[in-house]
């Protein structure tokens, strides 16, 4: 654990740098499939016994850290363009709103699903605070961290796939909510940016920059 958390540190500066060369979904598909081949190797090192078991396990974990360091930095990235999405599409600067119901939301999951861990592996058996626990508990712990985390580490790879918001678009993005705080005006977009805003907000052109319902009118300010 204490390699992992330390690989972990280490790559966020090179995540960083990942988002910046490919984009946030490549950077996510990257730490996932690490993420992936971590969880295989710790069950493979279990069912197949290895030599230098050890090292094994340590390079297990390294290959564990590259893809938490990713799976963490990712989406707190995507998160600072998702205000510059709202900001196109209501006209307003909401990152405290944001913010929140992504911190929420983290916190509230996580509780969820040590709940439901919990109760899963009680029912095959598992004791806490045992230091020795049946064949069944050890099943239900690799069905919880082998097949469970693998289908919702597929699940995060199919979402990846959707992002459109790559460097170059979200440029086009910022240059279209400067032209309109400017003063300019929205009949005289061009083509391109208009098709990009489409494809980034999900609404048609004429409905972003606050002409919808999505913000109350009396707090519409631009």
């Amino acid at each position: 654990m204490s390699t992992m958390a330390v690989v972990q540190i280490i790559f966020v500066p090179i995540f960083a740098w990942f988002c910046i060369k490919f984009g946030n979904g490549a950077a996510y598909k990257i730490a996932l499939t690490a993420v992936i081949g971590g969880i295989l190797g710790f069950v493979a090192i279990y069912y197949f016994v290895v030599a230098q078991v050890l090292l094994m396990l340590y390079l297990v974990s390294i290959l564990m850290g590259i893809g938490r360091s990713g799976t963490f930095y990712v989406p707190w990235n995507i998160y600072s363009f998702v205000a510059d999405v709202d900001q196109m599409l209501t006209g307003k600067r909401r990152e405290g709103i944001f913010a929140g119901v992504m911190t929420f939301t983290r916190k509230f999951v996580q509780s969820v699903a040590i709940l439901l861990v919990g109760a899963f592996l009680e029912s095959f058996g598992f004791i806490s605070k045992q230091t020795v626990q049946s064949s069944s508990a050890v099943n239900g712990i690799i069905i919880v961290f082998g097949i469970g985390t693998i289908v919702f580490v597929l699940l995060g790879l199919l979402i990846s796939t959707k992002f459109k918001l790559t460097r170059a678009n979200h440029k086009i993005l910022l240059n279209e909510i400067t032209r309109l705080q400017e003063g300019g005006s929205m009949d005289t977009v061009d083509s391109h940016t208009k098709e990009v805003v489409e494809e980034l907000t999900g609404w048609k052109y004429e409905q972003n920059w606050g002409n919808n319902q999505v913000v109350p009118a009396r707090e519409k300010t631009v």
